[in-house]
This record gives structure tokens, sequence and C-alpha cells, in this order.
């Protein structure tokens, strides 16, 4: 009874509180009159009874009567309330919602579209993206043309605006379109001021627009964060259903240094994001647009595996090259491309000093094709324009001064490499001054002690393909030194020794400087040190170590789109600098002058993934490749009952998850802008009336 009651009072209360949308209607309440004129005049025409005595009528029931009286009496109200709940109906009656936003001309409304490419997945109702620009429409359209409205994208970058009409806000939808730009749920809620900041009407709405991916947009951990006063938060999810996706994980060179006509292994884990086994799946990849590699791949659900791809340079330079798999329906990380440099004409500067650089002059003047050496001395370090060069060789204490070792260090950490050799009996604390300044470390005191290299590991990026032989019958043709001077190596950094000698001393060491690299030895390739310059090792060794501070820090593999970090170049004219694409579209990046250089940042470029040349007017700097963040390619998203726990459990229940189909979204903004439609009661009532009459016409009989 308890129950019956407060049901009672609700329906009470809610006939008492209902409102009309269009009251003008109500004034066609006055049809009433027509059943009622129908009840008072009975245009029937009476019917003929033919009887032979007055003693009939007296046989007329009382009874009957009275049911003819009831029949016409329930006819006239069931009529009537036919057409006031018709009448009612059309005038559109509802309940106000308690928490119902002001009235229809007090609202701001900003929807926020999730336009990143995890939004090119779909499912039986389309791609994510034209779904939630479905759904952005039926926002705009379900609140009044006296409503302000801001369309903001994720790949806008854009947190305050001017707010606008219904009829621009519609357009402004429809222009949307893909960007590369990630947006996390943290970020949408910590910008709500600045949404509103030109917003002119009390009562704020915000709506978030989006697949909700678990890596990108669910990534934060943000918590407690207040919502503003007189602002209401919604969250539409779109996609319904669990996306399967491959995608390549991620991809490299087996061996630090690429040689032209070598074969070289390009390793890749393909990632495997679905419920479903993978036969046989197709990779291909290509080289400056020509078929270069196939392979294929089984794969198990939730499964990354790696696919090793053979290729051989055909020449030097800078060559681009992808990698692509037969995959569907998203499609947008399908191929990922890479770029990569082979020394070719390239400048080494060879520095000599007072020790005997006969043998270093013969390896590059004479061996080594792909570069062309200048040699100085030491004296002319002061004039060189670092820039020129790839690599310098220091054949002996070069004696840097400060001012020239700010010089190199800036050089070397641009990408570019050094190697150094001692001299015997020198002052090496010039040398060991720049060696610290870069975080190498610093040379001992000179020994004449005897000893030889122990055996390299010949896993070694740098030995990788090299000592083939050597590796099979564990044998290496290592030097007898008589003279060195230890390398003493700092502990911080990204510090590696490449060989050492029997007792455990550094010969060769390597040291990261930035993108850069610096190989220090610690003995001197002349026979006055000892037979390295003869040995079968002597020219492997020292081309390798050139190769791999050219071939390994000259360029980065890939560049992720919308990445904001900062590439170097040195340019060779005043024109702009401009990304060129394969089909010849050009983009340009914000660029400004930087000690020699130009600094390139690339992040607000809005382009596709793909290979590009760097160009400067027509001459070529560098090739430059960019994939969508590997984050886009993880397609798990939440349900809209894990997304509300997620948000509560952040202290954000406040937040309310609306499924994203467009009828459920017309309904939430109609019952949040007005309150609870009754008007499909009304309806129901109307009909269920005139099939009461038709009941009673057939039923009832007089």
């Amino acid at each position: 009874m308890q129950d019956l009651s407060a049901a009672g009072r609700y329906i009470c209360a809610s006939i008492r509180d209902m409102t009309f949308l269009n009251p003008a209607f109500l004034w066609l309440a006055a049809a009433v009159a027509v059943p009622i004129i129908v009840h008072l005049f009975n245009f029937r025409r009476p019917r003929k009874v033919l009887f032979s005595h007055l003693a009939f009528v007296r046989e007329v029931n009382k009874v009957v009567l009275r049911r003819l009286k009831l029949k016409q009496w329930l006819l006239l109200a069931v009529r009537i309330t036919a057409v006031l709940a018709l009448v009612l109906a059309f005038a559109d009656p509802v309940v106000p919602n308690k928490n119902a936003t002001a009235g229809a001309a007090e609202r701001s409304v900003v929807v926020l579209i999730d336009n990143s490419y995890s939004m090119s997945g779909a499912d039986e109702r389309g791609l994510y993206l034209e779904q939630a620009k479905e759904l952005a429409k039926e926002i705009v359209k379900a609140y009044a043309p006296t409503d302000e409205f801001q369309i903001l994208t994720t790949g806008g970058g854009k947190f305050v605006g001017a707010f606008y009409p219904q009829k621009q806000a519609l357009e402004t939808v429809e222009n949307v379109g893909f960007h590369n730009r990630i947006f996390s749920y943290a970020q949408a809620l910590q910008n709500l001021t600045q949404y509103f900041a030109n917003a002119r009407k009390p009562a704020r709405l915000f709506y978030f627009v989006s697949d909700f991916q678990q890596s990108t947009v669910l990534q934060d951990t943000l918590r407690g964060l207040e919502i503003p006063a007189q602002t209401t938060v919604k969250f539409l999810s779109v996609g319904r259903r669990v996306q399967s996706n491959l995608y390549i994980a991620d991809m490299r060179f087996d061996t630090p240094v690429v040689e032209k006509g070598r074969p070289t292994t390009l390793t890749l884990n393909v990632q495997n994001e679905s419920e479903s086994e993978v036969e046989k799946l197709s990779v291909k990849m290509e080289i400056e647009g020509r078929p270069a590699a196939t392979a294929s791949v089984d794969l198990k659900p939730a499964q990354s595996a790696p696919v090793e791809l053979t290729l051989t340079p055909e020449r030097g330079g800078w060559l681009s090259g992808s990698v692509t798999l037969d995959d569907s329906p998203a499609e947008f990380d399908n191929t990922r491309y890479f770029s990569f440099y082979i020394p070719e004409n390239a400048k080494i500067l060879l520095v000599t000093s007072d020790e005997d650089p006969s043998y270093l002059k013969l390896f590059y003047q004479n061996l080594v094709g792909q570069y062309r050496t200048d040699v100085i001395d030491r004296r002319a370090l002061g004039n060189v324009d670092w820039e020129e060069y790839e690599g310098v060789v220091f054949a002996g204490n070069p004696e840097i001064g400060s001012g020239t070792g700010q010089k190199i260090k800036a050089w070397l950490e641009n990408g570019r490499g050094i190697i150094i050799f001692p001299s015997w009996r020198a002052n090496m604390s010039g040398l060991n001054d720049f060696l610290t300044q870069i975080g190498a470390g610093r040379y001992g005191e000179a020994s004449e002690a005897p000893t030889k290299f122990a055996k390299p590991d010949l896993e070694h990026p740098l030995f990788q393909g090299v000592f083939a032989n050597a590796r099979a019958d564990g044998e290496f043709d290592g030097p007898n030194l008589s003279r060195t001077v230890p390398f003493l190596p700092a502990d911080v950094g990204v510090q590696n020794t490449v060989i050492k000698d029997e007792s455990g001393r550094a010969m060769l060491h390597e040291t990261r400087v930035g993108s850069g690299s610096a190989y220090i030895f610690s003995f001197f390739p002349s026979l006055a040190w000892g037979d390295f310059p003869l040995k079968t090792s002597f020219a492997p060794i020292l081309y390798r170590a050139t190769l791999a501070f050219n071939n390994q820090t000259r360029n980065r593999f890939s560049y992720s789109v919308g990445e904001p970090v900062v590439k170097k170049v040195r340019p060779v004219s005043a024109k702009p600098i401009k990304l060129r694409a394969a089909d010849g579209a050009e983009y340009v990046p914000e660029q400004y002058p930087q000690t020699g250089l130009v600094a390139l940042r690339f992040d607000r470029l809005e382009i596709p993934a793909g290979n590009y040349a760097l160009v400067q007017g027509d001459t070529l700097l560098e090739k430059i490749s960019f994939n969508y963040p590997e984050a886009e390619s993880k397609t798990a998203k939440p349900t809209d009952d894990e997304l509300r726990k997620f948000l509560a459990e952040r202290g954000l229940a406040q937040i309310e998850v609306v499924a994203g189909a467009p009828e459920q979204v017309r309904k939430d903004v109609s019952e949040q802008a007005t309150g609870t439609p009754l008007w499909k009661y009304f309806i129901f009532l109307a009909l269920a009336m005139l099939a009461t009459e038709i009941a009673i016409l057939k039923f009832l009989k007089t």
C-alpha cells in the first residue's frame, strides 16, 4: 500500500508540474464540443415500429432505456477523452527534470569530437568518426536555435574559441576529418574553463564524443577534478563491438651499420589485436617503391610474433622503405614507413698531430670509396667548419681548446661522430678536458707493458656480418701491442666497451653524445705501437666504426605523426625547408635558425603517415618517415558500464555516460533541456479511447 501511495503521489506531482512546449495547440481543446453536440442532438432518424395494439408499448423494458442512456454517456466520455488526449499530445507536454538546464535561450553547448585515427574503426553502423559526427549533429539539432554552440576536435589543438549559431555548428561538424592528435579525457576535462571562456549563457553543457580507447583517451590517471559550476559533462561512446586489428609494433635493422651491396635483416613485430587466430598473414616490404622482400606469419589471438625481411641496398645515400600488412577493417596502420642513410660521398676530416698517420691516410684516402677525406694539422682546428663533415678522426692528441670543444660537442649532439687515437708521452690534459666535457671519461698513464686483444664480442653490432670465420672457429686475428694509453670510461651516460685487452682494460670504447657517437681507442695505429695496421682486423674495425657513427646516428628510423620533437639540419640556402610527399604535396614545418643550423618542428603539421623528402629548393637534405602513433593501433575500449566505473574510481561519477545511438541522444538532450516528454502517452490514451468506443458500439447492446 505504501508503494501504491508513493506512486500516486509521484503521478499527482508530475501532473501538477507538467508544462507544454507547444501550448498554442491547446486552443484545439474546443473540439470537445463536437461529441457533446452529437450527444445532445441525436441526429439518427427514429426507427418505425409497427404494432397492432398499444399494449406493446407497455412491454418496453425500463432496463433497456437505462442501458441506452449509459451507452450514450460512455460514448460521450470516451470521445471527449480521445479529443483531449490528441490535443495534449500536439501541445507536447513534459514533466520538468529537476536537473534540467535553464530555459531554451540560456544554453552554451560545446561538443568535442575525437577525430584521431582510431576512429577509423567501424561496426554495423559505419565508421566511428561518421557515427561521432552524426551524434554531434543530433546534439546540435536537439537544442533550440537560440542556443549557442562550439564544435571542437581532438586534433584541433584549440581550447578557446567563439560560439556560433546552430546552422554554423552543423556546417562545422560536416567538415570534421581525421587528425593525428591524440586527446585524453584528462585534457578534455582540464580545459573545461577555457572551452567556455567566451560563453554568453549561464547554463553550460559539454559533450565528449569518442571511442574512449584505453591506450590513448583513457591513459591518464586524473583524479578528483572539480567540474565547474553550471557545467554539465556527458561522455558519448561510439563503437558497439571490439575492433579487430593487426599492426606492426616496431621495426629495426639487426645491425646499426647498413652497407651498399650487403644483405641486411629488417626485424619487425606484428601484433594481433583481436580475439581470432590469423593464418598466413602477408607481409611485404618495398624499398624506394620497388618490391624488396615478402614473408607470412601466423598469429594467435592477442599474440605478437617477429618477422624477418632481408634486403640488399643497391645504392648509397638516403633510402626510404615501407612494410605493409594485408589487414582490414582498420587500414590506417597497415603500412609502416622508414628511412635510412648509407654514406655516399660523405666528408671525413683527418686531424694529424705528432704521431705517424700513414696507415690512417692510406685507409681513408684509398680504401674507403664512399668517403672523401680532408687532412689537416691540429693547429688548424680553429678554422674548421664542422657542419661540413660527417665525422672526424683525431690521429693523436689534438690539443682541443675549450671554445673548440664546445663546438665539437654541439656538433656531436646533432648526430655526427668522432674517432680518437691517443699520442705517446704527450700532455693529454686538453684532450681529457674535452672527453670529460662530452661525458666519455679520460685517458690514464701511458704504458709500455705488452698486451693483446681479448676475443671481442663478435655479436656486437659493430662486428655483425664481418668476422664470420672467426665466429665459426673461435679465432680472432687481434693485434699485439707494445704501447697503450689506457682509457678509463666514465660511470655516467651511455657507455659501451667494444674491445678489451687480456687484462680487461678498454681498448676500444663507445660513448653516446646526444645523437652522436665517440669511438675512443687506447692505442695508435702505427707500427711503433704494435702490429695492428698489419692485422686482418685493422680495416674491418676501423671501417665499421666509421660507418657506425654515420649510419647509426645520421637519422632516426622514423617519427610519430604529431610527435613534439626538434630536428636540426644544415641549410644550403635561405629558402624555406619543406617536406615533400611522394605525390608532390608540400608542407612547411615550423623552422628557426640555431647556430648555423635550422631547427624544425613537425608536430603541428597535418600530414598523413608516409615517406617524405626534406628539401630546400630543389636540394635534398634528408629523407624522413612518419608513422601514426602505435598507441592508436591498440583498439581495446571499455563498455559503457566499464567507463562509468572508470570515472567513478577517479571521483568523476557526476559525468554521465550516454549510449552512442542517435535516438538515445535525442531523448537525452530533450530530457536534459526540457524534462521527460509525455506526448506519446497521450497518443496511446487517444488510441485506447478509440478502441474503447469501437468495443462499446459492438458489444454494449441496447
